[in-house]
């Protein structure tokens, strides 16, 4: 039976053990925003629409929650993490050092028709956010950043980078949602690609960094506001 709301969860069998797809499947709707923060994975709707045994989503989720991706909790079981705004702060400046690496990377090791990828991604999201096609420009940056990583010739990088843009995807699907923060980032990603096309791995750098530190002070912002909301309303029923 087809499935007919959120993402695309099933596995196929058996290009790899089936705890991993399922890993690699929930780290990716995680990743794009499918699952909001603070929302529960229930373990019976997570069997329905991956098609495989309790037991194999039970070891699945136990990897993702030692990722970070998500907590278990006692009688409530596994929730998408929550992070506080220093735990974003001090993960924005770690992605910033490590896309920054990738940046100088794929200047060494990428072809050229790497950076034409890239550059096609570039003008597919474009369209989507003339058309205000958030889901599927979610889709598309997710692809950018796949190529852009696997052009470093490094998996290692590419897997913690992965890992650590999975911490922080709800804060990108907020950029990624009106048509003015998702230009502005669009802008923010084509400078990563002019200075790959040039070959220089100084600027590259310095693109990537900033478009990491771009996120950040949005995403504290957001997390700031949501605090002062919340003590508002606490002194309100305090009152």
């Amino acid at each position: 039976m087809k499935n007919t709301f959120g993402p695309d969860l099933r596995v196929a069998a058996p290009a790899a053990p089936t705890r991993q797809q399922v890993v690699e499947k929930l780290r990716k709707a995680i990743i794009e925003g499918h699952f909001a923060s603070g929302g529960r994975l229930i373990e019976r709707d997570l069997c329905e629409r991956t098609g495989v045994s309790r037991g194999s989503v039970r070891e699945a989720l136990r990897q993702v929650e030692a990722e970070g991706l998500i907590k278990i909790i006692p009688n409530v079981g596994p929730i998408v993490a929550m992070l506080s705004a220093e735990e974003v702060r001090q993960i924005f400046e770690v992605q910033a050092e490590l896309l920054g690496l990738v940046g100088c990377l794929f200047v060494q090791h990428a072809p050229a028709s790497a950076c034409a990828e890239l550059a096609r991604c570039l003008k597919e999201m474009d369209c989507k956010i003339r058309e205000g096609d958030w889901e599927e420009l979610q889709t598309i940056n997710t692809m950018f950043f796949e190529k852009l990583m696997e052009g470093t010739g490094n998996d290692f990088l590419a897997a913690e980078v992965t890992r650590i843009r999975a911490r922080v995807s709800a804060f990108r699907k907020m950029r990624l949602s009106s048509k003015e923060d998702a230009t502005k980032r669009l802008e923010e990603l084509r400078l990563i690609v002019e200075a790959l096309k040039l070959r220089d791995a100084r600027a590259a750098r310095r693109a990537c960094a900033a478009h990491i530190k771009s996120s950040a002070m949005l995403a504290i912002r957001v997390l700031s506001s949501e605090t002062a909301s919340r003590e508002r309303r606490a002194r309100r029923v305090a009152e």
